[in-house]
């Protein structure tokens, strides 16, 4: 196998062919290198964040009742303060994190207080 050296490199990216190659290149990095950014961001508050709230209010769900209209279950609304406090975040971070969830539509308002929309 024939590897280039760096003169080799440089030879090509001073011709109009590796002007072209590198432009090509920063464009496919300036067209989805943001997105990419964007959605990796996202998931890290997601994993690291949003997950031990919405853990928390999964875990706040009624058992299963029998209603007319058959087997039911309901969210117990939590107060933010009650949700920072088992979570161990500031309240400032969960009513972020309750902001992303809305946003999602995983949690719904009752109140003053949030619960997961079951």
């Amino acid at each position: 196998m024939h590897w280039l050296t760096w003169r080799q490199i440089w030879d090509f990216l001073k011709s109009w062919q590796g002007v072209a190659v590198a432009a090509l290149a920063g464009l496919g990095t300036v067209y989805y290198g943001p997105r990419k950014m964007l959605e990796t961001y996202d998931w890290y508050l997601d994993r690291f964040f949003d997950s031990k709230v919405r853990e928390f209010l999964e875990s706040n769900v009624t058992p299963e009742y029998l209603t007319v209209h058959g087997p039911r279950r309901w969210g117990v609304a939590k107060s933010i303060p009650d949700i920072s406090a088992a979570t161990r975040m500031s309240e400032k971070r969960v009513t972020a994190c309750i902001e992303r969830l809305k946003k999602k539509k995983l949690v719904t308002r009752q109140g003053d207080d949030w619960s997961i929309v079951v």
